[in-house]
């Protein structure tokens, strides 16, 4: 289960902008007709596609592979995949509102699917899986390079020293980053995408 209290990491020597670009990090915006997704039907479609490959997915494991799917994809196209913001917890990168949706899970697979709120019939519904437009090969494929891995690999494949995750739990320890977000900017900086992944 996932756990909001951020660890401390031992970094003495570690600055989160050691490899920092002076240019301004683009991936928010539209570039090309590109929306960024909201990540509640962009887990649905992970969900859809994982049960294709028959695979069970933990919320645990769902948070890392939506993070290495936007991670990989902003770094290799200076796009942001996704609208919604991660955060540094004790177990990795983590979309609050995702937690919530699926923490009665808790370690077990998950068998729903997410829901939001339809202000034009004022109902709560599933979330229609997110559509990736000319995307959807290059995201299937970081999605195929990480679903055979365990979420326990994910999570310790966050925690890489000197990774976005570890930069944006320096700064909270700074006092620079209270809410412990893991910027576009600290991902673009940080994150080294999977090799199979930036092959495509």
């Amino acid at each position: 289960m996932f756990d909001d209290r951020a660890d401390g990491v031992a970094q003495d020597s570690f600055s989160p902008f050691s490899r920092a670009s002076d240019r301004g990090m683009m991936g928010s915006e539209n570039v090309a007709g590109w929306v960024p997704l909201d990540a509640k039907c962009f887990a649905n479609l992970l969900l859809d596609w994982a049960d294709g490959l028959g695979t069970p997915i933990t919320p645990m494991k769902l948070q890392k592979l939506i993070y290495y799917c936007h991670a990989d994809f902003l770094v290799t196209h200076s796009l942001a995949l996704l609208a919604n913001d991660f955060e540094a917890w004790e177990h990795g990168p983590v979309i609050p509102t995702l937690f919530r949706e699926f923490r009665d899970a808790k370690a077990a697979p998950i068998y729903v699917r997410a829901k939001r709120f339809n202000p034009v019939t004022a109902v709560t519904e599933t979330a229609p899986p997110a559509t990736l437009g000319p995307y959807q090969f290059q995201v299937k494929d970081i999605f195929d390079s990480y679903v055979h891995l365990s979420a326990s690999t994910l999570r310790q494949m966050s925690h890489v020293e000197h990774g976005a995750w570890s930069a944006a739990l320096f700064l909270f320890e700074q006092g620079r980053n209270m809410d412990r977000r893991i910027t576009n900017d600290l991902i673009q900086t940080h994150h080294r995408p999977n090799k199979t992944s930036a092959m495509h």
